[in-house]
Order: C-alpha cells, then structure tokens, then sequence
C-alpha cells in the first residue's frame, strides 16, 4: 500500500516538473506596441509566438499596465472589406508559431492609461491555459 502511494506521487511530481519545464520551448520574437497617434487612446501590439513543444498551446489572454483593456483580434478580407473581430484565444498547434502582425492577428490595447514614447519598453504579460504567465518588453515604435 504505501509502495502504491508513494508510485502516485513521484509520478505526480514527475509530470509536474514535466509539465513546468516544456513552457520553456515557447520563444517569443520581436515584441512590440505602435506608438499611437496624437491623442489616441488605442494601439496595438504584435510579435511571433513560436511554439517549439510536442503539443499546442492556447494563449487565453494578454495583458499591461497601459491599457484598461487587452483583447486578441483578427482581421479578415470579406469582400474587398477589412474586417476586425475579438477571438477569446489562439490556439497554437506543437511545433508551430502564429504572428501578431498590423493586417491579421493582433492584441488591441484598448484607453491606453499613459502617453507611450519611441523606444520604451513595455511590460506584459502572455497568459496561456493550464502554465504559468509568461513576461515579456515589448518596445514602443511608431511603425
């Protein structure tokens, strides 16, 4: 009986490192937020998420101090018409990456709470289901 318990949790222990160490095959490439215009309160910001594990990953939200509101977005062609939606996550497949550009996948930041200048660096967070958040600086450019 206690051979059995103890089996369970170093076999608990083992995935739960397991689990933990695999997030760190994420890279996350060239982030950065557009420096908004005059006295706009929205911006975007856009990078590569590069999922090296041998399972996908669902990016569930993003957030900053900068804006009240942080939401994912994508943008389609509906004939001849740009249109822009909210989508609740991305989902990555294994051994894939998505990218956060301008004209398709994008993270709007939504009442921006402080004016951003060229070349800051603004932190954020990646929230992905069922890991841990993950911290990146995403550099302020205007284009």
């Amino acid at each position: 009986m206690i051979k059995k318990i103890l089996a369970t949790i170093l076999f608990i222990c083992f995935f739960s490192l397991n689990s933990n160490a695999e997030i760190d095959k994420i890279e996350i490439k060239d982030p950065w937020i557009r420096k908004p215009l005059g006295s706009s309160k929205i911006s975007g910001a856009y990078m590569e998420i590069v999922n090296n594990n041998n399972f996908p990953i669902e990016i569930i939200s993003f957030t900053t101090d900068i804006a009240e509101i942080s939401e994912i977005h994508d943008m389609t062609h509906d004939n001849g018409i740009m249109r822009m939606r909210r989508v609740d996550s991305l989902i990555i497949e294994k051994n894939n990456n998505v990218i956060l550009s301008p004209q398709g996948k994008h993270i709007m930041l939504i009442n921006l709470t402080t004016k951003l200048s060229n070349k800051e660096k603004i932190p954020m967070k990646i929230l992905i289901k069922n890991h841990p958040p993950i911290k990146i600086q995403a550099l302020v450019k205007t284009n």
